[in-house]
């Protein structure tokens, strides 16, 4: 049981015992405890329950004093030039062409042409030996040439990218070409947040399995529609995966 505020204003409640968690047991099996579900419950937005008690202590004051539980998501995301009203999309991954990038920035123009108060994430190092950083300046270039400077923000490599995907409306993988497995869609989907991924590989057994959303790999078109489509009803979209995750585990 997760009470998860999404980006903005809303606390977040995180079970650390057994008896909770276990219903995620098979999410756990596909991701590694130490290296990724640890700092992903480890943050300073995301509340730990280490009893039945706690939890409802944690939700007494979620519900009397939400304030005090939001602090650090809310501060993130505000040093990142992200306002309060803003849905967030984030996209986690080295910055390399395979990982389409550029089709996020281009969907997301799309998007922002409907609702302006968009903001695009794109988490990842182009370091040499990680990423590339010779896309890293086509992406710069391609979000100057759109106009998207206000709405899509290159962070670069973070160490608190459990907190950023909690901190997020919605996460978004846009690989073009398929993977084996695609961990952040896992590590989203811990932190219950909407996942729109591609159809390919992997990614695509998870959203079959999970209920994330699947669109066609490389297309600009699709993957705008489905964000607008999250947007507008993300209750429904989220519902629908926690359901599968439930039935599925």
């Amino acid at each position: 049981m997760t009470i998860d505020g999404s980006a903005f204003g809303k606390p977040q409640i995180g079970p650390a015992y057994d008896e909770i968690v276990s219903n995620k047991a098979h999410l756990l099996k596909n991701m590694y405890w130490q290296e990724h579900f640890l700092p992903i419950i480890n943050t300073k937005g995301l509340s730990l329950a280490e009893s039945k008690e706690q939890l409802f202590d944690f939700i007494n004051e979620a519900l009397h004093n939400p304030e005090n539980m939001t602090k650090a998501n809310t501060a993130l995301l505000a040093s990142l030039g992200i306002a309060q009203n803003d849905f967030v999309v984030t996209n986690v991954g080295r910055i390399i062409s395979w990982k389409g990038q550029d089709v996020f920035i281009k969907a997301m123009q799309k998007v922002v042409a409907v609702n302006p108060n968009v903001k695009g994430l794109l988490v990842g190092s182009f370091e040499s030996g990680i990423g590339d950083s010779a896309f890293y300046n086509v992406l710069k270039q391609l979000i100057s040439d759109l106009g998207l400077q206000k709405n899509i923000i290159l962070t670069g490599d973070r160490k608190d990218v459990a907190q950023i995907i909690n901190s997020s409306s919605l996460v978004v993988h846009t690989s073009i070409k398929p993977e084996p497995q695609g961990l952040v869609i896992l590590e989203a989907m811990f932190c219950e947040k909407p996942v729109i991924v591609s159809n390919a590989g992997g990614s695509a057994e998870l959203a079959q399995l999970y209920g994330a959303i699947a669109t066609e790999p490389g297309n600009v078109d699709e993957l705008a529609e489905s964000i607008l489509a999250v947007i507008s009803n993300t209750g429904k979209y989220l519902a629908n995966q926690l359901k599968l995750i439930q039935t599925n585990n």
